[in-house]
């Protein structure tokens, strides 16, 4: 079949929607962290410490990357943009990196306008989102990165995505197992379609 219409093409960016503060950035080791929405140039977590995200917005200029412990919270949507944030991308800018045995369990908004919106590319962005490793097995909620390549190379684990996937390029390794379990509860779902890989 041929591509389908991007099914989040009006969806406004963060800064139509708020203000958010300048947070620099946060790079968690062995301690636990907690973290409040705003604008950060990268989130590491690599130590084995867990990341909580109060609900929110987290605006990422240079990349979020996740290698060991996990990110946890409700209500929370990732927006992956450009160092001239809110300037929009023409180009590769933050990135997406679940590697090791890091885990990503935080759970996208209920409600408003990001409902089930998990991680939101700038529509210029073409970094790429890469899903990979042993804590790679579990994700919730839509991601879109219009320009943005996925990359699932989740080797010898099962990646169970309950996921609307909105990309520019997928690729999935071959020794890698992708389950889509497709709740539109916990999505952001605009029209009457399920589950679909969209480019």
């Amino acid at each position: 079949v041929g591509p389908l219409p991007d099914p989040l093409a009006d969806l406004p960016t963060p800064d139509q929607l708020e203000s958010l503060l300048d947070r620099a950035s946060v790079a968690v080791g062995s301690a636990d962290r907690t973290i409040d929405p705003g604008v950060y140039d990268t989130i590491a977590v690599t130590g084995g410490g867990d990341l909580t995200m109060d609900p929110g917005i987290y605006v990422v200029t240079e990349g979020l990357t996740l290698s060991a412990g996990a990110v946890l919270g409700s209500g929370v949507t990732i927006y992956l943009a450009c160092a001239d944030y809110p300037t929009p991308c023409s180009g590769a800018g933050a990135g997406f990196s679940q590697t090791g045995s890091g885990q990503y369990l935080a759970t996208p908004p209920i409600t408003g306008p990001y409902q089930g919106l998990a991680v939101f590319a700038d529509r210029g962005n073409t970094a790429p989102l890469r899903f990979a490793g042993s804590g790679a097995d579990t994700f919730t909620g839509t991601i879109y990165a219009r320009q943005g390549a996925m990359e699932l190379t989740s080797g010898d684990v099962a990646l169970a995505l309950d996921s609307l996937i909105v990309v520019g390029t997928l690729e999935v390794s071959a020794s890698a197992e992708v389950l889509l379990s497709f709740v539109p509860a916990n999505n952001a779902v605009t029209s009457s379609w399920g589950a679909n890989l969209t480019k």
